[in-house]
């Protein structure tokens, strides 16, 4: 009984842990769902990168000396 690509392509992914999104947005079945409810890549890849910007630690956070209470 041949292998179906989707099995193949599912344990790849769990082989290497969480798939990149440019593996997710490779994928047939992904983007024939993004189609179907009218997302764009390029629209989700924007926000995941707002919010990742958003998340970061500012500047001002990263370069603060720490706090010494007596």
């Amino acid at each position: 009984m041949p292998l179906d690509v989707s099995l193949l392509r599912c344990a790849r992914f769990l082989r290497s842990g969480e798939p990149t999104l440019d593996q997710l947005f490779a994928d047939p079945i992904v983007r024939q769902l993004m189609h179907r409810d009218g997302i764009a890549e390029v629209a989700t890849r924007r926000l995941l990168q707002q919010m990742a910007a958003a998340r970061a630690p500012t500047v001002a956070h990263t370069t603060a000396r720490p706090l010494h209470l007596k």
